[in-house]
């Protein structure tokens, strides 16, 4: 094969052979009747001439006519023309070789030859180039003249076969017409032409006169030349397309574009190339020969002047109306179709779902689009490189197209429709269904559409991976695997393929962009379209969604330059219209709203509303009837619930159903590997646009979420637990028919309707950090300048107090100024460190402490981590005794030792975690690694802080002076060195907030321990509304000397507290002692002390130290003596110092409470002197209609109860208020070992009563004031049952605030009300159920609980007695006998016996029960006393003066005299005297009628030692002792 090199050569060789031919034939140098031109042969226009031919060895001699090796080189030379011209070689050898030197080089035009072939009259005689050979000479005999006979040898076969024997008859008659000077028998002789042939080449005779001769000369000379201009006009074409075809070879060689697609495309081009190199000069040849055939005729009859004239005007005729340039097109067009008809199929896709006849239109709309534009718009015509390139480009957008259909999403329907109105509109918005494709869809269809870059914001960090990992992985611009992607992601500190024309960013990332990066869309930016702002899931409505919106708009409002260089896309489920309202009102702006409401679903879905069901119910039962492989998804409203529902459902499914936790701060490994093998999962709201599910069919929603809640005049932020709104519902209900059908499960039981947004984070977060970016951005002014600009505004007292936080900071002037002060330019000057308080602590660390490394690597593991359960995961010895900060520090430090010490290749982190057991926390120290190579790139570009940045002291001392510049207000102390709680804090600026230490925190101690005296924190959180006490997370052990800020505290004193430290000059000392340092003022019961916040901590902890006292009391009793109320009081304290247990829970509780040791001294085995009955089952033949009741026992006192038991009782379908109280009760009596006594167990463990004042529960509950003025909960008294009563243990330590943990275990709320003497609880007053009370009662006080009102309210529980029912007080023995039987028959007829004397306090219970309850009183009122205690015999209780009886002895005492002064009346318990008048009473009663002894009561009047008598002897001894009156 030969190269383009040889085939120029031989091309330009066989033209100067033929011309030298010509030349010696002729004699001479004549130009004529050649193809040569000044570009054909380098430019040389003397290439003809002789001088610079050697003709001995080109030329053939006139005389060497035998000789055909000349003529022979010459054909041979033709044929390795032709050869080197065969298209196959042309096209194989025109595969981009690097030797090839192409056509173009030889710049042969159309133009060249027809300005370069000379007219045939400037050549020699034709015949001069064959060679003539006289044979004979005649005369003729009737003239003077001569016949000659000569040969015409070497006459090609091509004129003898095409023009001399086809026109042998018009020749003759044109020879024998060029005389008529001889008769006609001469002229029928002559002329006469004999035709004889060679190898290649012919010999002519022609015999006839000499004109016949010239004329034959003449005619061969025109046939010649005419042949030959033919065969190089052939010759030129095929250099013509070759030299075409050759720059598009080279064209296409210089695309660049390495994409599977060009290359087919390309191959398909220059496939039609090589055919055209074959077909078009074949089409040239054959009308050229039929030209010269017209020709030959012209040329014989003497009428063709110029044959080279007419070759070259049918040449140029022919060039014109067939140029390449149109030829080129159509083959592009043709390869187009082939590359559309090869890769476009509806069937190679193999669909799993038949694509709608909607979308199949739209598909081919966009093709056509493509193809229309190809062929309609001037930037494609033409074949150099640039007009290829941007076919590259058509076919990327092909690709997009066909694989956004294949796809198969609902939106690419609409699209042709939507990308119409983003075309016509500067902004849009979009509401559409979830799943639609509007985050993946959308965007590479715009990028097809041929804008410049498409940015998409997402609210997480994950979302942007995931989601642009799915765009590569589904649209494809090219069929080559590894060629580039479409999409790329970047988040804060990590990014791949940013470049990419789609990027997927965090809107916090482009946030940051449009306020720090002024060359991001800037005002001179260039596009070839648009570049597209794509801010997607805006329901959200975070700070930074909004901010973006804001920027967004202010950006459009004063750079009016870039309306026309980008597009807005705003997106969701649903849209709040303040967003379009925002974008409406900015002038110049077309705002355009697209909703598609026949968008849903891909697959169909069915709705289930469940209220108030168990989640694990309906989880267990849509498991039993799922497919395999079908995902069942259920959103709950909090991380512990989560948890639990996990741990739940494994435990009642005895662990086959699995479930799996899906939360934010988890590893997207973990969750991705939880997905592929899990079928069952509990999430939050990070499973409602986060994860993709790759065979969902179930959602169970129980409707509520978690938000925070700043109170900017508090500066707590709360979680609350809030109803989600609307969009939240259609998001979470958008997770199904993405793949198969799916089903929905409603369990919240309100309208999502009536709350159809969330209320926007930045109307209720803390806006410091805000405030400070946008002041210390290009703005340089905050959100009193961009609050018109942003959807829903935030207060402007939220605003007022922000701007003021700032200037206590001292980043930002006093009034009127706004301007940041020197120390906040400063601060400015630093990278982001996600909040100003850690800016200030790296800036303190750079400029004072010389630590500043060490704050860097502290502030990247920081602001990677989300919750502390890091902490959990980290070997032992990277636990630092300083806290949590130091610890993570050691993880930095652990890791960044090696990095620093091993090249970039030799450093393998999985290597190293699992070498120091960090595997489980790999992918945090990977991404801490990258924020601190992210902050330590940045310090090195600044000069002012470039080498601060690179000191490190390792000093926990330092570090915690650093820490403390930012977050001195987070400064707690503990509660045991103020001598209070134990094991909780109180920060030190503010007494009423209290926090407790997060159970992960490497401070943590056991209760047995004292807990560390001084803390700082990082996060101070208010989890929940159940609990007023907020948890510190990242915390360290600070001493006060670090301390340096100011602070004021005061010390608040009672009477006692005053006098005491004024006694013995012990203020004046102390005063004298820190008077030098700090302002100490006493005034008011209340002792102020303000000055540096270390010294006044000691301060404060030396006076506190100073109050301490010894107070010691005895029990008085106060009674007169001799009286009854005296002795059974003296007894009572005898009883009760033989009990001392008793007091267990008050001595607990105030060590725990308020460090004071309260010592009972007691020389006496402890004995009780309160006889409880203890718990029995119910007789058999009562007990068989009871066994509704033994199950309600159950319900409180089985310890064994299992957690979904109780979790159904409190969140079940069939959850009431009162299985919740049973569950509250069992936490109670199970877990805390209280005993369970009063109205509960009377009106629902027995009765089974319920009632209630109305249908609003919010009504139920009521306050009221108690003596001390504090106020309390109550339950109204229509309300059954009301309350819980339980009294504390006496063996353990009850713990209210692990009470209250207890509680929130199950979502259940409650308030904490302390008196001196119980706790009272306000449960669920925003439940649904409705409220209720807890009274929880301290023993020594229950103690005295002695006298029961009603037998009916003589019953408790006890923990395990799981059947049992026991009495307070024994009324079983006579001569009361009311037995538990009897007590149960009462409550299920509603009646009830009075048991004690009717004060007003029983009337008014009386009334409660007859008029309120409708229950009916039975008997006459008894007056149940206790037995007295056993070393006694008989017990004196004075009988109320509002009782009955005691009226009535009033008024019969009255009768006898009204000068009767009664002193006291005193019932008698003597149980000996008792057993002895029931006996007595049973034998009289044998002896009555009727058996009736007509008992009547007796009254007896005595003095003195008579009262002894009556009372231990039953009869006045005054009379029978010797003594006596009777002796």
């Amino acid at each position: 094969m030969q190269h383009f090199q040889e085939t120029f050569y031989t091309l330009a060789t066989t033209v100067i052979r033929k011309k030298l031919l010509n030349n010696i034939a002729t004699g001479g140098s004549s130009e004529s009747d050649v193809w040569s031109t000044d570009d054909d042969i380098n430019n040389d226009d003397n290439i003809n001439n002789d001088d610079n031919i050697n003709n001995d060895d080109d030329s053939i001699s006139l005389h060497d006519y035998s000789d055909d090796n000349s003529v022979q080189s010459i054909e041979k030379t033709e044929d390795r023309t032709h050869e080197s011209l065969d298209t196959n070689q042309l096209t194989e050898e025109a595969q981009f070789s690097e030797n090839v030197v192409s056509l173009d080089d030889v710049q042969l035009t159309e133009s060249d030859f027809l300005s370069n072939v000379k007219n045939e009259n400037e050549s020699s005689d034709a015949h001069h180039n064959i060679e003539i050979e006289e044979i004979a000479v005649h005369n003729d005999e009737k003239s003077s003249n001569e016949i000659k006979v000569i040969n015409y040898n070497k006459i090609s076969k091509r004129i003898v076969h095409d023009f001399l024997t086809a026109g042998h008859a018009l020749i003759y008659d044109q020879l024998k017409n060029s005389t008529d000077k001889f008769d006609d028998y001469v002229m029928t002789r002559i002329p006469n032409m004999i035709f004889s042939g060679k190898t290649n080449t012919f010999t002519v005779s022609i015999t006839g006169l000499d004109e016949h001769h010239k004329t034959f000369k003449g005619i061969l000379k025109g046939l010649t030349d005419l042949s030959l201009m033919a065969e190089n006009a052939q010759q030129f074409y095929q250099q013509y397309i070759s030299r075409k075809v050759s720059s598009v070879q080279r064209a296409l060689k210089q695309v660049r574009s390495e994409t599977q697609n060009w290359k087919q495309y390309s191959q398909f081009l220059l496939d039609l190339c090589k055919q055209k190199v074959i077909d078009d000069p074949n089409l040239f040849n054959n009308f050229i020969e039929q030209k010269v055939t017209e020709l030959c005729v012209s040329i014989i009859s003497d009428s063709l002047i110029s044959p080279s004239a007419e070759i070259r005007k049918y040449t140029k005729n022919f060039i014109e109306e067939n140029t390449f340039e149109n030829q080129i097109e159509l083959m592009k067009h043709q390869a187009f179709d082939q590359f559309i008809t090869q890769n476009i199929s509806f069937q190679k896709s193999k669909p799993h779902k038949v694509p709608t006849m909607e979308s199949t239109e739209t598909f081919n709309k966009f093709i056509e689009k493509i193809k229309n534009s190809f062929q309609t718009e001037q930037i494609y015509v033409g074949y150099e490189a640039k007009h290829f390139s941007l076919i590259a480009h058509l076919l990327e957008r092909l690709m997009i197209y066909y694989s956004c259909f294949i796809v198969r999403l609902p939106l690419f329907e609409s699209s042709t429709e939507l990308l119409d109105q983003i075309e016509k509109n500067n902004v849009l918005t979009i509401a559409t269904w979830t799943g639609s494709g509007k985050s993946t869809l959308l965007p590479a269809l715009l990028i097809a559409e041929g804008y410049d870059k498409v940015i998409v914001t997402q609210p997480r960090r994950l979302l942007c991976n995931l989601i642009s990992r799915r765009v590569n992985e589904t649209i494809t611009t090219d069929m080559n695997p590894d060629s580039e992607k479409l999409a790329g992601w970047a988040v804060s500190g990590a990014e791949e393929n940013p470049h990419a024309k789609i990027l997927y960013l965090t809107d916090g990332l482009l946030k940051e962009r449009l306020l720090y990066d002024e060359n991001f869309l800037s005002i001179n930016i260039s596009v070839q379209k648009s570049i597209v702002l794509f801010i997607d899931e805006i329901h959200e409505r975070s700070i930074n969604i909004d901010l973006c919106l804001a920027l967004i708009a202010r950006m459009l409002t004063f750079k009016k330059e870039l309306i026309s260089k980008i597009k807005v896309i705003i997106s969701s489920t649903t849209l709040d219209t303040s967003v379009e309202r925002l974008f409406s009102s900015i002038p110049h702006i077309k705002l355009y709203h697209f909703n598609i409401p026949t968008i849903g679903p891909i697959y169909a879905l069915a709705k289930f509303y469940r209220p108030n069901e168990n989640v694990s119910d309906i989880v267990q039962e849509l498991y039993k009837k799922r497919q395999r492989h079908d995902q069942i998804l259920c959103f709950v409203n909090s991380v512990s619930e989560v948890n639990q529902c996990c741990r739940l459902l494994t435990e009642i499914s005895g662990g086959t159903i699995l479930a799996y936790p899906l939360i934010q701060s988890q590893q997207a490994s973990t969750q991705k590997s939880f997905i592929e093998h899990g079928s069952v999962f509990f999430s939050t709201t990070v499973a409602e646009t986060s994860l993709t599910f790759p065979s969902l069919k179930y959602v169970i929603d129980m409707g509520m979420i978690n938000i925070p809640v700043y109170d900017y005049q508090s500066k707590k932020t709360t979680l609350k637990e809030v109803r989600a709104a609307e969009s939240t519902i259609k998001q979470r209900l958008g997770r199904l028919g993405r793949t198969k059908s799916g089903e929905y499960y409603a369990l919240y039981d309100f309208d999502p309707k009536d709350k159809p947004f969330p209320i926007p984070q930045i109307c209720q977060s803390d806006l410091v950090n805000i405030e400070y970016s946008l002041r210390k951005s290009h703005l340089q002014n905050g959100l009193n300048d961009l609050k018109q600009f942003l959807p829903d505004k935030p207060t402007q007292e939220l605003i007022d107090s922000t701007i003021q936080e700032l200037r206590l900071l001292n980043v930002l002037e006093s009034e009127p100024s706004n301007e940041l002060t020197v120390y906040g330019k400063i601060l400015a000057m630093l990278p982001d460190f996600d909040s100003i308080q850690m800016s200030k602590c790296v800036l303190a660390a750079l400029e004072k402490y010389g630590c500043g490394d060490d704050l860097i690597r502290l502030a990247s593991i920081l602001s990677v981590l989300e919750t502390t359960t890091i902490f959990q995961k980290l070997p032992q010895y990277l636990k630092s005794p300083d806290g949590d900060f130091m610890t993570l520090l050691n993880v930095m430090d652990e890791v960044l030792l090696i990095k620093q010490s091993v090249s970039v290749k030799q450093f393998d982190l999985d290597r190293i975690c699992q070498a120091k057991g960090l595997t489980n926390i790999k992918y945090i120290i990977e991404e801490a690694l990258r924020r601190y190579a992210n902050l330590e790139k940045l310090f090195s570009h600044s000069s002012e802080f470039r080498e601060k940045a690179r000191l490190a002291s390792g000093q926990w001392e330092l570090i915690a002076k650093s820490l403390l510049a930012g977050y001195y207000e987070n400064i707690f102390v503990s509660m045991k060195e103020l001598h209070d709680r134990i094991h909780q804090f109180v920060r030190y600026n503010d007494k009423n907030d209290i926090a407790v230490l997060d159970l992960q925190s490497t401070l943590i101690r056991p209760k047995s321990q004292s807990p560390v005296s001084l803390i700082i924190a990082r996060e101070v959180c208010y989890s929940s509304a159940n609990r007023s006490k907020a948890i510190l997370s990242f915390v360290g052990e600070i001493k006060p000397e670090w301390m340096n800020h100011t602070i004021e505290r005061q010390i608040y004193l009672d009477h006692d507290e005053e006098n005491r430290l004024n006694a013995n000059n012990r203020y004046l000392n102390d005063e004298a002692k820190f008077s030098n340092k700090l302002n100490m003022l006493l005034s008011n019961h209340m002792v102020s002390l303000k000055g540096p916040a270390d010294v006044v901590l000691n301060a404060e902890l030396h006076l506190r130290q100073e109050l301490i006292s010894e107070y010691t009391f005895n029990l008085e009793n106060k009674n007169p003596p001799n009286t009854a109320s005296y002795i059974n009081l003296s007894r009572n304290f005898e009883s009760v110092m033989k009990m001392t247990r008793i007091f267990h829970p008050l001595i607990w509780r105030w060590k725990n409470q308020k460090q004071v040791e309260i010592t009972v001294d007691s020389d006496t085995a402890t004995k009780t002197c309160r006889r409880w009955v203890p718990p029995r089952n119910l007789r058999p033949q009562m007990r068989r209609n009871c066994r509704d009741i033994e199950k309600r026992i159950s319900c409180i006192t089985d310890s064994k109860r299992t957690s979904i038991d109780l979790y159904n009782s409190v969140k079940g379908p069939k959850a009431t208020r009162e299985t919740r109280m049973e569950v509250v009760a069992w936490i109670a009596v199970c877990k805390f070992d209280c005993r369970l006594e009063g109205g509960f167990v009377r009106d629902w463990v027995v009765g089974n009563y319920r009632a209630r004042s109305n249908d609003n529960p919010s009504s139920w509950l009521q306050y009221y004031v108690n003596k001390n003025g504090q106020q309390l909960p109550s339950m109204v008294k229509e309300v059954v049952p009301a309350d819980l009563d339980c009294h504390l243990p006496t063996h353990v330590y009850f713990d209210i605030d692990k009470f209250q943990d207890e509680l929130l275990k199950f979502d259940i709320k409650c308030k904490v009300f302390r008196e001196d003497w119980r706790y009272v609880i306000s449960i669920d007053e925003d439940a649904r159920t409705g409220p209720f009370v807890m009274d929880l009662i301290e023993p020594h006080i229950a103690l005295t609980h002695d006298r029961i009102d009603f037998d009916v309210n003589n019953l408790f529980l006890e923990k395990d007695y799981t059947n049992d029912l026991g009495m307070r007080v024994d009324i079983q023995r006579k001569p009361y006998f009311i037995e538990l039987e009897m007590i149960v028959d009462h409550i299920k007829n509603k009646c009830f016996q009075v048991l004690r004397p009717v004060d007003w306090v029983v009337k008014e219970r009386i009334d409660q029960m007859i008029n309120i309850r409708s229950w009916v009183q039975i008997g006459e009122a008894l007056s149940v006393i206790p037995d007295p205690h056993p070393y006694n015999h008989v017990l004196l209780v004075p009988l109320p003066s509002s009782a009955n009886l005691y009226q009535h002895l009033i008024s019969l005492m009255g009768i006898i005299s009204n000068a009767l002064q009664i002193i006291s009346i005193e019932e008698i318990k003597n149980p000996s005297l008792e057993d002895t008048y029931e006996a007595m009473k049973i034998v009289i009663a044998k002896q009555c009628a009727a058996y009736n002894p007509n008992e009547q009561l007796l009254f007896h009047g005595t003095h003195g030692a008579g009262i002894e008598g009556i009372t231990e002897y039953g009869f006045d001894d005054r009379y029978y002792n010797p003594n006596g009156a009777w002796g």
